[in-house]
């Protein structure tokens, strides 16, 4: 439930942005700039939060994460009600969004590699591939329900989704405290607390280590082409369908959704009954995802156009279980939580560098965006083609 509303309200607020930015007189490039912003101090904040789950505890973590996600996406929703109401305008309003989206991810960061090192803590190398399948399938019906929600919510008004999901997480974490049990991992306090640069410092470290880094390098290129993708379908429906700002984050839901259900698809249906390899499922998706960006850069028809997201969403449900599976399969029990850190940052980091590249070609031409995606696949596809992980166990 946790990770379902979390990715409820990140989608939900992905596909009515692109509107409500223009409304208010944002430019493309200011809103790809304000999640790119936020992607930063998330990437940093999910290693953090991933390390400090191994002494705070999985559940106390979720929590503080549930909670800040809440807190956020009402102060990030009541910025925007001041710039469509005309009392904050132009680049002091987009200032007052990029901080307030970055507080908000300083905290909201915590759930999601808190929920990662939980599941691995209660499964084994043998179940470890279905377990991070059965986390993507909720994260995939988090991407189902929000898009619906916001495309049906913004009919009433484009802020009204955004306070849907703030209550949607207050009440997750309410339950979070009251029922789930802790985890089977034992919280060490036996260290001295460190100081904020230091934890930084270990997390950056983190990003490096040789033992996962190559899975990184997958998610994180994954996510690129992904946020170049998502950043800029609003702009390219609204355009290329001549629609008005309400139309155009319907239609974005309905693509979103697409996407989530041939995501949920593959990670809760093919992920749990093939017993495919982590690296196989991941060899498969990504050229499946390719194909779908070379078909949106293509198509011409609005059915082609909605469609193709789903073999986008079909190849990100085999490929984010094998990564991620593979990625803890690299290291030792007592480290479930810095590794589920920096692979819950890799959408993050990926959200840096793809709302600005994505908006920026867009600017130039329509298709630039997912011939630019196309073009990165084909590197990445050979790569993870030529790697030969190994598991902790076999060393």
């Amino acid at each position: 439930m946790s990770v379902i509303s979390v990715g409820m309200g990140q989608t939900l607020v992905f596909a009515i942005l692109p509107s409500l930015g223009r409304e208010v007189g944002l430019m493309e490039v200011q809103i790809g700039g304000i999640i790119s912003a936020s992607s930063i101090i998330f990437s940093l904040s999910s290693a953090v939060w991933g390390n400090k789950s191994e002494h705070m505890g999985r559940k106390r973590v979720m929590i503080i994460g549930l909670s800040g996600y809440t807190l956020g996406t009402l102060l990030f929703a009541t910025t925007f009600w001041l710039g469509l109401n005309k009392w904050l305008l132009g680049w002091g309003l987009f200032a007052c969004l990029v901080l307030t989206r970055m507080l908000q991810s300083t905290v909201m960061a915590a759930t999601t590699p808190a929920a990662s090192a939980y599941m691995a803590d209660i499964s084994d190398f043998k179940s470890r591939t279905t377990a991070m399948g059965k986390l993507g399938a909720a994260q995939s019906i988090g991407t189902i329900i929000g898009p619906a929600v916001g495309g049906g919510l913004a009919i009433f008004g484009l802020l009204l989704p955004m306070y849907f999901a703030a209550a949607a997480t207050f009440v997750t974490a309410i339950l979070v405290w009251k029922f789930l049990p802790e985890s089977p991992h034992t919280a060490d306090n036996s260290k001295p607390a460190t100081s904020i640069p230091q934890q930084l410092v270990v997390a950056i470290k983190g990003y490096f280590d040789k033992r996962y880094i190559s899975f990184l390098i997958i998610g994180v290129s994954m996510f690129t082409a992904f946020a170049v993708t998502q950043q800029t379908l609003g702009f390219f429906y609204q355009d290329r369908m001549g629609l008005d700002g309400q139309q155009t984050a319907q239609t974005v839901g309905i693509a979103m959704i697409i996407s989530a259900v041939s995501s949920l698809f593959a990670q809760g249906v093919i992920v749990q009954r093939s017993n495919l390899e982590a690296m196989t499922l991941v060899r498969i998706g990504l050229p499946i995802m390719a194909a779908g960006f070379l078909i949106l850069a293509n198509a011409e028809q609005d059915i082609w156009l909605i469609g193709c997201m789903s073999l986008v969403g079909l190849g990100m449900g085999l490929t984010m279980p094998g990564f991620t599976s593979a990625a803890t399969l690299s290291v030792s029990a007592n480290e479930q939580g810095a590794v589920a850190g920096v692979i819950a940052a890799s959408p993050a980091l990926g959200f840096i560098v793809g709302p600005i590249v994505g908006t920026t070609l867009y600017q130039f031409g329509e298709t630039l965006p997912y011939w630019f995606t196309t073009i990165v696949f084909i590197p990445l596809i050979a790569y993870v083609w030529w790697l030969k992980p190994e598991k902790a166990g076999e060393k």
